[in-house]
C-alpha cells in the first residue's frame, strides 16, 4: 500500500508539473498572439490595409530580429511613430537608428525618444520640451543644436538686440524659442546626430554588428524567434480548459 501511494503521488505530481508547464505554455502563446493581433489591428487602422499592415509587421520583426533589440518594444517603437504620421519606411528608419543610439548608450531610451520625436511632429515645430526628453532619453542634444546650425547654415558671430555676439548652437536656441524651428529640420538633425555618433554606418549596421559579436545580442535574438515562434503557434487549447 506504501508503494502504491509513493506511486500515486508521484503520479499526480508529475501531472501536476506537466499541467502547469501547460498552462504557461498557453500563456506564453496567449500574450504573443495577443500582442501580434494588437498591432496587426493597429497597423492595419494606420495603413488602410490589411496588407500592408502585414508587410510593416514583417519588417518591423526583421528590424527587432536583425538589430538584436528588445522585440516588443521595438515594434511598439515603430507603431507609436506611424501612429503620428511618419510613413512605414521612415519609421523603420528611425527606430534602426534608435538601436545604433542603443548600441552606443546602452541607457539609452528608446520610448522616450520616440515619444519626443512624435511631439516634434505632432505640434510642427522644436521645443524646449522635447529637447529635455531627447536629453533624458540618452541623446547629445548639444550635437542636435550644432547639426540644425549647419542645417541651416548658421554660424558664430552674429550679434543679438543687445550688441553680444552669440554661438550657433544659442542662435539657434533663440529660434526654438521664438518657435521658428521647424519639425522637418529638427527631425532631420537627430536623425543626422544618430548617424554621426554611429560612425556614419547605414541604418542599424551598428547594432546588427554588435548583436553578432555578443552574447547579449545573440539572446535577444533567440527572445525575438522565440516570441515569432509563439506567435505562430496555432493550438486548440479548448480539451485542457474543458
Amino acid at each position: 500500500a506504501g508503494v502504491a501511494g509513493i506511486a500515486m503521488a508521484a503520479g499526480a505530481a508529475a501531472f501536476g508539473g506537466m499541467a502547469a508547464i501547460s498552462l504557461d505554455l498557453g500563456m506564453q502563446v496567449g500574450q504573443a498572439q495577443e500582442f501580434r493581433f494588437a498591432t496587426l489591428n493597429a497597423f492595419e487602422n494606420i495603413l488602410k490595409s490589411k496588407e500592408a499592415a502585414a508587410a510593416a509587421f514583417k519588417l518591423a520583426q526583421k528590424t527587432a530580429l536583425d538589430t538584436g533589440a528588445d522585440y516588443r518594444e521595438s515594434i511598439g517603437s515603430m507603431n507609436s511613430l506611424m501612429a503620428q504620421g511618419f510613413d512605414v519606411s521612415f519609421a523603420d528608419t528611425l527606430v534602426k537608428r534608435m538601436a545604433d543610439l542603443k548600441t552606443l548608450n546602452p541607457a539609452a531610451k528608446l520610448e522616450g525618444i520616440t515619444r519626443a520625436i512624435s511631439q516634434i511632429k505632432s505640434t510642427g515645430k522644436l521645443q524646449g520640451d522635447e529637447m529635455m526628453q531627447l536629453a533624458e532619453a540618452g541623446l547629445n542634444v548639444g550635437d542636435v543644436y550644432k547639426q540644425i546650425a549647419k542645417d541651416m547654415g548658421i554660424v558664430d558671430g552674429k550679434k543679438n538686440k543687445k550688441g553680444v555676439a552669440m554661438t550657433a548652437t544659442e542662435q539657434v536656441q533663440a529660434l526654438q524659442s521664438d518657435g521658428k524651428i521647424d519639425s522637418a529640420t529638427a527631425i532631420a538633425a537627430i536623425m543626422k546626430t544618430i548617424e554621426n555618433q554611429a560612425g556614419g554606418k547605414a541604418p542599424g549596421q551598428l547594432a546588427m554588428e554588435k548583436a553578432d559579436k555578443s552574447l547579449t545580442g545573440a539572446l535577444m535574438r533567440a527572445e525575438a524567434m522565440k516570441q515569432m515562434m509563439l506567435e505562430s503557434v496555432a493550438i486548440d487549447w479548448s480539451p485542457i480548459t474543458g
